[in-house]
């Protein structure tokens, strides 16, 4: 398709065996807390920076740290 190999996401045969929506929660399952985890390093844990370089609100960032148990949020703010 003309796109740099870096920009393509590595797809396994079991993966394309699926359907669409199946093969799409398995990768976000994967994606989203190595992108968390990452996002939050980057920023010392802090869930208002964070969020705001991802373009979040603190809220859903923090169900999602809730979700991949990332992080305690349960004395946060909301």
């Amino acid at each position: 398709d003309g796109a740099p190999a870096t920009n393509r996401l590595a797809i396994d045969a079991t993966l394309a065996t699926l359907p669409f929506k199946d093969a799409k929660a398995r990768v976000l399952e994967v994606f989203e807390p190595a992108y968390l985890a990452a996002l939050l390093a980057r920023h010392g844990g802090n869930i208002t920076r964070s969020a705001a370089a991802a373009g979040l609100t603190r809220y859903h960032l923090r169900e999602l740290c809730k979700r991949y148990n990332l992080r305690d949020t349960d004395n946060e703010p909301e």
